[in-house]
């Protein structure tokens, strides 16, 4: 007998039934059992007239008295006021939860459900003098009578089918796509042609997407259903739905025995029995490894694998690569239904494309201007420096930061200027109990009371400036965006906007605050209105530590350019430019120990390869 939460059975049962139950167990206090059996439950429910059972046992010709009267309860010696559910009990109602769920569709338990339980489990029951009694009752024509009963509620019209086990356990990814949900994909044009390449086989038609943790597989996924969508893929895949999988929805609740495997089986089926096509996608699928068996029922992958071999059942899976060799390599018979689609980490070139096809969507959502050159930054410093995740993830959330980081610059007092406000409340607190004792006669500092009001003096000073240069920026970068605004507008309003003299006048003006702004900035930004190279580098020192002026001094033009003029000269010895090249970087990043070389080589190779050209 596994473990069960009885407050989730008792929960799971409708009012009528809880109430019988409430009954039952007040009566058999009453009598002084110690248990709540099968037969107390029973009895009850064969007490209301016009209840399902009694309706039941007269369509059987099967007398309710004489069916009650094997139903009485002992007498027990020992009498408790304490009654606890029998282990049987517990039992049928386990039974009549998987059977209300999956058989009669239903979220909870009622007569039908327990009676139904009773008659298809005749061999736990077979010792009880009322099973002959039982069995002269037909299983199929009590289930059509139960489900005709409910039939108004079942037909209730669902545009998003939620009572089908898809509905409840899986997210359409092509209805996404439909909506414009989805992020564009690129850069993944070679997983994607493999991906439909496995899925138009006959047999064995499944693809696994590994790859690393934030690579993006989840994302050719997705890129598969814009495909879809947009009529991109072969005959074969066309009308195909794509549904993700949610492996937390379809266990969570599934604490009792065989719960989980008949969800997944229910799932398995409505895909085979859909009339469109459908392709189910698993992510995090080494989760299927196991899963179900704690609560005491079969692998789910073992579930999985006959409708995987013969190819009725075609799905994507996706996981990393620690998972796929802790998992499936050690499943061979698992690991052959499936074809591994290797998703490698993108280049800093790719993920700068990525990111150009994203930026609109994320200038959208903050209402920043993005620029070509931040995309770049982020992109290149999210490479060097975030060494432990994986691009595109690490540059896309440098990138989401930076975007907001700028649209919080708008509104939001600058950062020194709060400092200041702090360190002046700070100060007047500890002028002001300073100042109480002396007036209360006691002996205190007076340079140390003179010193603390020089320094009130200095930062209130101080944040005067500071709040007069942050309105004067603002006042500055308001224009600009006007500017910005009205140009946008002109520009759209006229096809031959370029030849037009307002808008070069506007052009102009937008120039010339632009400068503006740029003087009054150049020592002390206190407004970030567009998202730059130098707030990339702003958030990439938050994340790493690694002060702003290194990562500029590093990105600085000279140090750009070295890699290219190298190149030039030097031919076909790509390990040993990249080795120097990175030297070279880290000690322009000042990341060196002080003091040390900016880098030690060991030139070596037979005569006329370039070790001396390399190192002049």
């Amino acid at each position: 007998m596994i473990d069960v939460d009885l407050q989730q059975l008792v929960n799971a049962l409708d009012a009528p039934t809880r109430g019988e139950l409430e009954g039952t167990a007040e009566h058999c206090v009453s009598r002084g059992s110690s248990k709540i059996l099968v037969e107390d439950l029973l009895l009850a429910l064969l007490e209301r007239p016009d209840g399902m059972l009694a309706r039941t046992l007269l369509d059987a010709e099967v007398g309710a008295d004489e069916l009650a009267g094997f139903l009485q309860p002992p007498v027990e010696q020992n009498a408790t006021r304490s009654p606890a559910f029998s282990a049987e009990l517990v039992q049928w109602l386990q039974d009549a939860l998987l059977i209300a769920n999956l058989d009669l569709g239903q979220s909870l338990i009622d007569q039908s459900a327990l009676i139904l339980a009773l008659l298809r489990n005749p061999l736990r029951y077979a010792d009880r003098p009322y099973q002959p009694l039982l069995a002269k009752i037909n299983i199929e024509r009590f289930r059509d009578h139960a489900l005709a009963e409910q039939m108004p509620e079942v037909t209730k019209p669902s545009v998003n089918q939620c009572d089908s086990l898809l509905g409840r356990f899986t997210h359409n990814l092509t209805q996404q796509a439909r909506e414009g949900v989805l992020d564009p994909v690129l850069c993944r044009d070679d997983c994607l042609r493999q991906m439909i390449d496995i899925l138009s086989r006959r047999r064995k038609n499944n693809p696994i997407v590994v790859g690393e943790a934030g690579v993006g597989k989840t994302a050719v996924v997705e890129g598969l259903a814009l495909k879809i969508v947009h009529g991109e893929v072969p005959d074969l895949l066309e009308n195909i739905e794509l549904l993700s999988l949610d492996m937390g929805l379809l266990q969570a609740g599934a604490s009792i025995k065989g719960e989980f495997e008949r969800r997944l089986k229910g799932v398995i089926d409505e895909v085979k029995s859909s009339s469109r096509p459908v392709i189910l996608f698993i992510d995090e699928a080494h989760t299927l490894i196991g899963a179900g068996a704690q609560a005491g029922g079969s692998d789910a992958a073992n579930l999985l694998k006959p409708a995987l071999a013969r190819g009725e059942l075609r799905t994507i899976a996706a996981t990393t690569w620690a998972e796929y060799r802790q998992y499936f390599e050690k499943d061979p018979a698992l690991a052959r239904r499936f074809q591994p689609v290797r998703v490698l980490e993108p280049t800093v070139e790719q993920a700068i494309t990525i990111l150009r096809g994203l930026a609109p969507l994320y200038e959208r959502t903050h209402g920043v201007y993005l620029r070509d050159d931040a995309v770049v930054a982020a992109a290149r410093l999210s490479a060097r420096y975030i060494t432990e995740r994986q691009l595109p993830d690490k540059a896309i959330d440098l990138l989401d930061t930076a975007c907001a980081r700028a649209r919080i610059g708008l509104v939001a007092v600058p950062e020194r200027l709060e400092y200041l406000r702090s360190e002046m409340a700070r100060q007047q607190r500890q002028f002001d109990a300073v100042l109480r004792d002396a007036n209360a006669g006691l002996s205190v500092d007076d340079k140390a009371l003179d010193t603390l009001a020089s320094d009130l003096s200095r930062l209130q000073s101080e944040a005067v400036a500071l709040e007069c240069r942050w309105a004067d920026q603002r006042a500055v970068v308001e224009r600009l965006l006007e500017l910005r605004k009205q140009l946008a507008e002109r520009a759209a309003q006229s096809a031959e906007a370029s030849g037009c003299e307002s808008i070069r006048a506007l052009e102009s003006e937008l120039t010339q605050v632009r400068q503006t702004l740029s003087d009054t900035q150049l020592n002390d930004r206190l407004v970030s209105f567009e998202v730059c190279p130098r707030l990339i580098a702003e958030v990439v020192g938050g994340w790493t530590g690694i002060p702003v002026s290194r990562l500029a001094q590093e990105h600085s033009p000279a140090i750009n350019s070295f890699s290219s003029e190298l190149r030039m000269r030097i031919r076909g010895q790509e390990q040993a430019m990249l080795t120097i090249e990175k030297a070279v970087r880290a000690s322009a990043a000042d990341l060196n120990a002080p003091g040390a070389p900016t880098g030690v080589f060991l030139l070596v190779g037979p005569s006329g390869v370039g070790k001396t050209e390399t190192a002049i």
